[in-house]
């Protein structure tokens, strides 16, 4: 209002003087004078006292405490398996429970070969998994296996987890962890034998590589208890269970594979003490054409060298050992566990006629007392010269190598002249001729090509060829001339 009282006049000066610029000399009516202005009361200086309602009766937040949190148990760390000193397995018990799973780790190293099984103490499904410390996966947990084998690649620890199926119950099982030793042939050995024991109603585990066609022969010999043998193939194959109760198995390896060997010892008898001999003979060929077959090689004091091979019955087969250090004997006896000759022969040498169709093995045995033994074996099956019906002359040819022979045998009666001539085309041979008693009619040191003579005795007569070692391979022509009896 006092504003508006101020501002009114002053508004009709500025509005007449605009006019008074717009029109000249036109005159403006009086104005009325200002109004008096009234002063405002000052403000109340009382102070205003603020109305605050009553506290109403609140009662106080109910506070609903949260269910306890269910802390999970602690991770066990895996229980370490250990082997004993000295064994291949190791035998855990365990029960897992609902929803829960055992772990186990062992110590392995590359190469080795690790056998896993896993067997419920009820009828149950247990579910098994593997693995290396480098997180391969050997066996997964979500394949449903009780048995795990093989070749382990890296040097490390490797963890074994068993969990049940279902997890509805809880279940006891046994877990065995088998690391078989390998057995290794020594350069240029064909035997190897090793020793150890076992406890009773436990096995020592053993694996070795062989090859399809070889032959394979194991013998367990028992010092205390009572043991038996089990070998199988990797691929399953099993030659010869614990069903048989057997020490010794021989055979025809059927795959190139590594073979599983497990001396097992009686659980009612002591603690098995053993020693177990593997043989691997080495097979003697014939080359084409050939008699006979020369090899060589070596055995350390107490040791021996096995050979192998196939003849027919009715063949002659005649063993030679020659031994330029040491000493040693020969011993021989068929795949039908026919012995033709036996280490107390202390034999060096042997001749006689086959009596069955099979494989025949030949031990080279090395005296223990003695230095290692250097040696060569020669082993000869003559072909047999047949007259035809009626007549009194055999021819044979053939060719022999340089520095080789070729052995052939023939029957005749005692009274009888027999004529041998030998003539060749290239190269440079001789004859040696003996009978069956041993009984030389004519030797190596005669040179000679040509021999005439009665014989002394009804029996089986060798004739060999020999070739010269600094001349070309021998190519000859043998004809043998035997007239009838007066």
């Amino acid at each position: 209002m006092r504003l508006h009282r101020i501002f009114l006049p002053l508004g009709l000066i500025v509005l007449a003087a605009v006019v008074a610029a717009c029109g000249g000399a036109t005159a403006l009516p009086p104005t009325s004078p200002p109004p008096t202005q009234t002063p405002l009361p000052p403000p109340s200086t009382t102070p205003v006292t603020p109305t605050v309602p009553p506290p109403t009766n609140t009662p106080p937040p109910t506070i609903t405490p949260l269910p306890p949190t269910e802390t999970p148990p602690a991770e066990l760390p895996p229980t370490r398996i250990q082997f004993a000193t000295g064994a291949t397995s190791a035998l855990v018990q365990g029960t897992v429970q609902p929803g829960g799973i055992n772990r186990y780790v062992l110590k392995a190293s590359a190469g080795q070969i690790m056998r896993v099984y896993l067997s419920p103490n009820q009828q149950a499904d247990l579910l098994m998994a593997i693995s290396g410390a480098d997180g391969d996966v050997l066996l997964s947990g979500h394949v449903k296996a009780d048995y795990w084998s093989g070749v382990l690649r890296t040097t490390q620890d490797y963890f074994i987890s068993v969990t049940t199926a279902d997890g509805s119950s809880a279940v006891s099982y046994t877990l065995q962890v088998i690391i078989p030793e390998r057995i290794q042939f020594a350069a240029g050995a064909t035997s190897a034998l090793v020793s150890g024991g076992a406890p009773a109603g436990g096995a020592h585990n053993y694996v070795l590589n062989a090859m399809g066609g070889q032959t394979m022969t194991v013998r367990l010999g028992v010092t205390q208890g009572l043991g038996l043998l089990v070998i199988w193939g990797a691929d399953g194959n099993v030659l010869i269970s614990d069903h048989a109760g057997a020490t010794e198995w021989s055979g025809v390896l059927p795959s190139t594979q590594d073979y599983y060997i497990d001396v097992q010892a009686a659980a009612d008898q002591p603690a098995l003490v053993y020693t177990l001999e593997v043989a691997i003979p080495a097979r003697i060929q014939f080359a084409s054409g050939a008699t006979s077959a020369v090899v060589s090689g070596s055995a350390p004091p107490g040791g021996g060298v096995s050979y192998v091979l196939n003849a027919a019955a009715g063949q002659t087969m005649t063993v030679r050992l020659g031994v330029t250090q040491g000493l040693g004997l020969i011993i021989i006896w068929g795949a039908d566990g026919n012995v033709l000759i036996s280490d107390h022969a202390g034999a060096t040498e042997w001749s006689g006629v086959l009596p069955t169709t099979q494989d025949y093995f030949i031990d080279v045995r090395a005296a223990a007392d003695q230095p290692a033994l250097k040696y060569t074996l020669e082993v000869a099956i003559p072909a047999r010269i047949q007259f035809a019906p009626g007549a009194i002359k055999a021819e044979v040819s053939g060719t022999v190598p340089a520095g080789g022979t070729v052995s052939y045998i023939l029957g005749a009666l005692a009274g009888q002249t027999m004529t041998v001539d030998l003539t060749f085309s290239q190269g440079l041979g001789l004859i040696v001729i003996w009978g069956a008693d041993g009984n030389v009619l004519i030797s190596d040191h005669a040179g000679a090509t040509e021999w005439s003579g009665v014989l002394p005795t009804t029996q089986d007569y060798y004739i060999e060829v020999h070739a010269a070692a600094d001349n070309p391979a021998l190519k000859y022509k043998l004809e043998v001339t035997i007239p009838p009896l007066p």
